[in-house]
């Protein structure tokens, strides 16, 4: 209960249970400096002091300014705050006591003194006692003011109590707002020459006590609980009944304020004023728990006692015994109330009663809590314990996942937790760790240095206690150098962490088509774990609001790759700047957001594209003919001679079929438009255009076949609807026709009785009335210049990467030519291939050299793009031990794999520079094992798995760091149902080094390509890299998924009758074309899923493309063309566009039992969290109930099994569809 001074100078007790707050004095200047001067300013009323808070708290102020308080403990004492006395106030446990203490007579004869009440919420009522009583809304008492007393410094020589005192008069008088309590000592008593001054006059407030005391006696009838005294023990008088009038009383005391506290020692206090005791014996009497008293109490009523808990032979009272007067009586009752402590009951009631009750002297009366003076006491000595944690954590980073678990990035993490002690002691903190999924503890508890109470006790885990990949949970318990708290802190996620570092900060942020207003922004992303990663993106305006109506969805891609994300039309404004961010997040966690990037999109002209040349197909070259489509054979009904019918005409209605021979079209001609020229027949003037359906044949048709024979080779889907035929731009068609070599022609139809519209044939007189198919193309030419050449030198060698040029030149294959060069142009080493990208060996570090590049195709090489002059530097302690450690790393991985190693730690252990990626290789164990022993139970399994470096760059990256720049060539050997498949794939891989004290740690791997690419401010971005656009439709309902069992597999059985292949796409030809191909050059890195299935269903399986805008669902397109051009329609290049598209028009048949699925089946995969599917592959073949596919992602060649394994949990649902209609 200590008092001491804040900051502001208040005056405050830290640990007093209501809140007690004090006055710190308010003398202004001049009364401090002169205190004879005090008298003549005008005060206002002051905080004297204050109990309690909010609705619940009472504050007692002054009539004046009081000087600053001298604090001794609990005491505090304004001097001379009145005249000739002191204002004194000690706190208490339950409240505080507030005396005044006149060191001399006053002057006057009616001396009193005005105490301004303020009670916020409570009622103030004086009982009859003198008494005040506060009570709240509910009429429950939260405290009372008792009848004030005076006293002198007369003390008893033998019990040491004041023996002057007289009662104070004290009135209350309210007025709207306010209460003011007057205090008049007696002035008799004040006056009177036997009192010896000084003089206390005492009005205390206090949180109650003693709430209900009564006494219940054989024979009587009454209440006796307003009587001021209490009564136990046998008296000796009889009832009329013979009965003896033996007593037996009840106390209620107030112990919420002792809840939970820890008892050192509790004195019951009863003043004895009267015994049976003759003889002068000093009489045993007893202390009990009891039930609950009241009013109602009696001895045929009354409470049950329960334990006995003390006893007690102190006895006074008894007239004839003079060595013992009246007086104090005390039980040792510190077991009882430690044990209404600790049930934290806010109200406990004891039992008194004569430890014999046939014994006379035994017979006691005790003041009640009636009595004037005197009442009974108890007095309790304790100490709360500190109180249980409830600021679990750990750390670094101190952050928590979704779930919301910490995740720590190290094996050696800081867990803390933050402990309140109502006493202000210091504390310290035992921490105790279990493994979650095992429920055992792991290591020995930890034990935090002692911290003041309410700040972070921690500790640090030891090495070798925790794994990377598991999930353990902590809890404390707090310890104040005298007790410790009544529990451990509780299991929960809060307490829960994973020692598993979030997804790696995005890097490499690039933004794209700036020169549009639909902006691409991206990012590499990245999970030490090496598992799936989700972009989250932020685009505000420069006053950071978000853009209206735009929607962000996350884009997914495998750590390490470019996770880019399109913005659609009209959300942006042509000129405006725009600030964004983006973030890495898994399944349960995210990166912090980047720094925000500043973005202006300017509308820019595109480059003038080359000039394209016509081509005009008609009479020979253009073949057209109309058939009757409801005949059954050929000939039933002939068109007249020179016209060409699409509609109801002659009671029959006409389809017209038109072929092209392209053979005039030069190859690797890029075609930009091609336009049918038909003329009516049947008007000359003011003819409303026609508006067939238009329909590329799926097979060959010849007018020696029907027409029904016609509509069955065109199907059921249309290249276009519902466009005036002069409007139709059937360049895609012919470009297509072009690409696969195969041409069977088109076929224009309207559907039900439309009226024909005649047009004139290739027989028509007239050569301008002849059908011609117009045709534009860019003639092929040489790829233009790359772009962006950008050469970063290692040590003794040299990596360089560039942009496609913008102009490939010709629907044709672009490779390209790099030549490194010194400084005066002598070539010194030469590289050619597909990728923008060459590795050059073997260069001196004292040279300084460059990048010639060339593009070239079938026609020819385009111009050479030079790069700035670079010359390498050497690498602290040699590259060959960098390569070293990539090798070693991989090698590792391969055994955890394949099994030779069960551990990471097993793993890296039998390597030499296990210390260098021993944490990045235990952070990936778990993916890892799990991934290998879940393809256990599929009859799966790795049985060979090695790493090859080749065409490695070291060089110094960012301060502190070392870059691994190679081509890693993976080949895996898996056996599947007992017969084994080997895979080789190459990929491009970047690793990062950090060295710190000489040291080196492997710190990331991603992507090295998407790592360094620089997309282009143009349109061109788009054919960089595959973006998601931020509009892209949801999964739609309804759609039938494959059924995947508790194991996240799909569920095993046999396939049903009846299941067949596609009727017009060719799913082997998917199939097939996807297995030959599914090693070919992505064309967007990082995300080339969809686009690589869109050609394997284009080539391979036939299926035809539609032209609409290139943002609808039902467009399915692309284009070799110039590159600044649209590449391709968002259903071509995205896995949920493609989904929508085939779901709506394709006539897909559903597929949701694994074993019913046939080669040339698409599938779609949706990711925990996410709204879209975001991955795409093609079923390549089925092998002993294993489900085989192709695709552009993790490895080409790979199985159902295998990527749900690897994404276990992760991948929540797979739609398969079979698309039927081409």
């Amino acid at each position: 209960m200590t008092l001491g001074h804040g900051p502001d100078g208040s005056v405050a007790s830290k640990a007093h249970p209501q809140g007690l707050k004090l006055a710190a004095g308010t003398l202004p200047r001049m009364a401090k400096a002169a205190p004879q001067a005090a008298t003549s300013v005008n005060y206002i009323n002051t905080d004297l002091v204050t109990l309690g808070e909010g609705d619940q708290q009472i504050t007692l102020k002054w009539k004046g300014a009081l000087p600053s308080p001298k604090l001794d403990g609990a005491r505090a004492e304004y001097t001379n705050a009145v005249p000739g006395g002191d204002v004194v106030i000690e706190a208490t446990r339950g409240g505080f006591e507030q005396f005044v203490e006149l060191k001399q007579r006053p002057a006057g004869e009616n001396y009193s003194y005005t105490l301004p009440l303020v009670a916020k919420g409570l009622k103030v009522e004086q009982q009859a006692d003198g008494s005040v009583q506060f009570t709240d809304r509910k009429s429950k008492k939260t405290a009372v003011m008792p009848a004030p007393v005076m006293w002198d410094s007369t003390v008893d020589p033998v019990s040491g109590e004041h023996t002057r005192k007289v009662p104070v008069a004290m009135k209350v008088v309210q007025s709207k707002g306010t209460v003011d309590l007057v205090v008049t000592p007696d002035p008799k008593f004040l006056a009177d020459p036997a009192t010896k001054y000084p003089v206390t006059v005492d009005p205390s407030t206090s949180a109650l006590g003693n709430v209900f005391d009564t006494y219940v006696q054989q024979g009587e009838t009454v209440d006796w609980s307003g009587d001021t005294e209490l009564d136990l023990g046998n008296p000796g008088t009889k009832n009329a009944n013979g009965t003896f009038r033996t007593a037996r009383s009840f106390i209620t005391w107030n112990t919420a304020p002792i809840a939970d506290a820890l008892v050192s020692d509790a004195k019951l206090s009863l003043w004895n004023f009267h015994s049976g005791n003759t003889g002068c014996e000093a009489q045993p009497w007893e202390v009990w728990d009891s039930g609950t008293p009241s009013t109602a109490s009696r001895w045929t009523n009354q409470p049950a006692m329960g334990t006995k808990y003390a006893t007690s032979t102190e006895t006074r009272g008894n007239p004839g015994c003079s060595s013992a007067p009246d007086g104090w009586i005390n039980a040792d009752v510190t077991t009882l109330v430690q044990t209404w402590a600790s049930a934290k009951a806010p109200l406990s009631s004891m039992g008194l009663r004569a430890a014999s009750e046939s014994v006379i002297g035994q017979w006691k009366r005790v003041n009640s809590a009636n009595a004037a003076s005197n009442p009974p006491t108890l007095t309790v000595t304790y100490n709360y314990r500190p109180q249980t944690g409830t600021k679990q954590e750990a750390g670094p980073p101190f952050v928590q996942d979704k779930t919301p678990a910490w995740r720590v990035e190290t094996t050696t993490p800081t867990l803390r937790d933050t402990f309140a002690d109502q006493d202000g002691d210091t504390v310290n903190g035992t921490f105790q760790i279990f493994d979650a999924a095992t429920n055992t503890q792991v290591g020995n508890t930890l034990v935090s240095p002692f911290v003041p109470a309410g700040t972070p006790a921690s500790v640090v885990v030891p090495a070798g206690v925790l794994q990377h990949g598991r999930m353990y949970r902590f809890r404390t318990s707090p310890y104040d150098g005298t007790h410790y708290s009544n529990s451990w802190s509780p299991w929960s996620n809060w307490t829960t962490f994973t020692v598993s570092p979030l997804p790696d900060a995005p890097r490499d942020l690039q933004a794209g088509g700036q020169q549009t207003l639909t902006p691409i922004l991206s990012a590499v992303v990245s999970s030490p774990a090496q598992t799936r990663v989700n972009a989250e993106f932020s685009l505000k305006d420069t006053a950071g609001n978000p853009i209206p109506g735009l929607p962000l969805p996350a884009v997914g891609a495998e750590s390490g790759s470019r996770a880019a994300l399109g913005i659609p039309e009209g959300k942006l404004t042509d000129g405006a700047t725009y600030r964004w961010s983006v973030r890495a997040c898994d399944s349960v966690g995210c990166s912090p957001w980047s720094a925000e990037q500043n973005m202006t999109v300017r509308v820019t002209a595109l480059p003038p594209m080359p000039a394209s040349q016509p081509l005009v197909l008609t009479d020979t070259a253009l073949t057209a003919v109309s058939t009757a489509t409801d005949c059954d054979t050929a000939g039933c009904a002939t068109s007249p001679a020179g016209e060409l019918r699409v509609g109801t005409a002659g009671g029959h209605l006409w389809a017209t079929h038109l072929k092209a021979n392209l053979s005039a079209l030069p190859p690797g001609a890029r075609v930009t438009s091609a336009k049918l020229a038909l003329t009516r027949s049947d008007c000359t003037t003011q003819c409303l255009p026609q508006k067939p359906g238009v329909y590329e044949l799926s097979s060959a048709w010849t007018p020696a076949q029907s027409g029904k024979e016609l509509l069955n080779a065109a199907g059921t889907d249309a290249y276009v609807l519902d466009t005036a035929l002069p409007e139709v731009d059937f360049g895609i068609l012919v470009q297509s026709w072009t690409d696969r070599s195969t041409n069977e022609g088109m076929a224009l139809t309207v559907a039900g009785t439309e009226a024909a519209a005649k047009y004139h044939s290739g027989a028509a007189t007239e050569v301008a009335n002849r059908p011609r198919l117009i045709i534009e193309y860019l003639p092929p030419t040489a790829p233009g210049a790359v772009t962006d050449v950008v050469p970063t030198p290692g040590d003794s060698g040299l990596l360089a990467t560039w942009n496609p040029p913008t102009d490939g030149g010709a629907n044709s294959d672009v490779t390209y030519v790099a030549k490194a060069e010194k400084s005066d142009g002598t070539v010194v080493a030469t590289s050619e291939g597909a990728i923008p990208r060459a590795v050059f060996t073997g260069l001196d570090n004292t040279l300084s050299y460059r990048v010639a590049v060339t593009a070239k195709n079938a026609v020819g090489s385009g111009p050479v793009s030079r790069s700035a002059l670079v010359r390498g530097s050497a690498v602290t302690g040699g590259a060959a031990r960098y390569k070293d450690y990539v090798q070693a790393y991989l090698s590792a991985r391969n055994k955890i794999t394949t099994g030779v190693s069960l551990t990471a730690e097993d793993a890296a252990a039998e390597s030499p520079h296990a210390d260098v990626f021993r944490d990045l290789l235990g952070v990936q164990e778990d993916p890892v094992v799990g991934t290998r022993e879940a393809l256990a139970t599929q009859s799966h399994a790795y049985i060979g798995a090695s790493s090859a470096l080749k065409d490695t760059t070291v060089l110094n990256g960012a301060a502190g760091q070392v870059l691994v720049r190679s081509t890693v060539v993976q080949t895996v050997t898996t056996r599947i149902n007992g017969v084994d498949e080997v895979a080789e794939n190459s990929g491009y891989r970047r690793f990062v080094f950090n060295i710190v004290a000489g040291a080196a740690k492997l710190e990331s791997e991603a992507d090295d390509i998407e790592s360094g690419q620089t997309l282009s401010t143009t349109a061109a971005a788009g054919s960089q890299v595959a973006a998601t656009p931020a509009d892209v439709p949801s999964v739609p309902s309804g759609v039938e998924t494959i059924a995947l069992g508790t194991d996240g597999f799909p569920l095993p059985g046999e396939p049903e009758a009846g299941v067949h292949t596609a009727s017009y796409v060719n799913g082997s030809g998917t199939a097939s074309w996807a297995l030959s191909h599914a090693y070919d050059k992505p064309e967007f890195w990082g995300n080339d899923c969809a686009n690589f299935v869109s050609k394997s269903l284009y080539y391979g399986g036939g299926m035809k493309m539609r032209d609409w805008a290139f943002f609808q669902d039902r467009a399915w397109w692309k284009k070799n063309t110039w590159t600044s051009w649209k590449k391709n329609s968002y259903t071509w290049s995205a896995a949920q566009n493609l989904f929508v598209h085939m779901f709506n028009y394709r006539q897909p048949g559903y597929v949701n039992r694994s074993y019913d699925l046939r080669p040339g089946d698409i599938l779609f995969f949706q990711y925990r969290g996410d709204r879209v599917y975001n991955h795409t592959a093609v079923v390549r073949g089925i092998q002993g109930g294993t489900v085989k596919i192709a695709q552009h992602g993790y490895a080409p060649l790979s199985t159902l099994p295998d990527i749900l394994a690897r994404n276990k949990g992760k991948i929540v649902a797979v739609a398969a569809l079979r698309p039927r209609s081409r």
